[in-house]
């Protein structure tokens, strides 16, 4: 029986697709296979990679989360607990300001049909992590200045608001239900079917093959950068990718995913099988 896989990107997941369709139709999710997908009214594209679950059937019963006497685990990243996963595609890597400048372009044009609101209170963490939301309203020259903002270069400092709003409007371009994954769903690509502390295994001294992070990521120009520290984040797809062809899953930037966060989440799902 045909499959109806759902659709993925490192930023945004995509729904349930009616098998049968071309590409999308599969008898297994072994037989799905990577893809590029023109942006329609633009020259670019967006590249799909499968994520596939165990061939005993679907949604796919799996194990989340950091086990105890892992290396570098976090306390928020454990005990372990199961969830049920289906197959679907994900973005190949991160989401490059090219594509999302294409939103926010689109997005400008409507300014002028704005009802005013009220202002509303937020967490000053949520600062801390991104501009102000929504960024495209902003001009992030001052904020970005020495890092790049075109040319294959990640998104940065928005908030999961803006990434959720990005990913409505790219469901609207590409006929698609988009959305963020899930942090289980995430994570279950990240480690591509692996149970080691990384997918590479267990070797950190490995990771700069595979990872930007401040320790390789200097610019020779010392006014590049993050000012003051001369390295920053590089163009996506530019190291090696994990089992699954995805880059970028370490390292780099960070990515959303659709899930609030709760430093006991975990505890609370232990003993427990998630599912959507």
């Amino acid at each position: 029986m045909p499959i109806a896989p759902s659709f993925a990107v490192l930023l945004l997941l995509a729904g349930p697709v009616p098998a049968g369709e071309g590409i999308l139709g599969a008898d297994s999710s072994t037989e799905m296979k990577p893809y590029s997908e023109k942006i329609p009214g633009s020259a670019l594209s967006i590249e799909w990679v499968p994520i596939p679950v165990g061939e005993e059937g679907y949604p796919s019963t799996v194990t989340i989360g950091s086990p105890a006497g892992e290396v570098g685990r976090l306390e928020d990243e454990g005990p372990t607990f199961r969830a049920q996963i289906e197959p679907f595609w994900m973005m190949k890597c991160e989401v490059t300001w090219d594509v999302f400048d294409l939103f926010r372009r689109e997005y400008s044009l409507l300014q002028d049909l704005r009802i005013p609101g009220d202002e509303i209170e937020t967490s000053p963490w949520i600062d801390a992590v991104s501009i102000p939301t929504p960024l495209w309203e902003q001009d992030s020259a001052p904020i970005l200045q020495g890092l790049g903002t075109s040319g294959g270069f990640p998104v940065v400092d928005i908030s999961q608001f803006a990434a959720m709003q990005f990913s409505k409007w790219l469901s609207l371009k590409t006929g698609k239900f988009l959305r963020l994954a899930t942090e289980a769903e995430w994570e279950y690509a990240a480690r591509a079917g692996t149970d080691t502390p990384w997918f590479f295994g267990d070797d950190a001294e490995d990771l700069e093959k595979f990872a930007w992070f401040f320790d390789n990521s200097a610019y020779d120009d010392p006014d590049a950068g993050y000012p003051g520290l001369g390295a920053g984040y590089r163009k996506v797809g530019t190291l090696l990718a994990n089992p699954w062809g995805l880059h970028d899953i370490y390292g780099n930037v960070a990515e959303w995913v659709l899930d609030g966060y709760s430093e006991n989440s975990y505890k609370k799902l232990e003993g427990k099988t998630l599912s959507w």
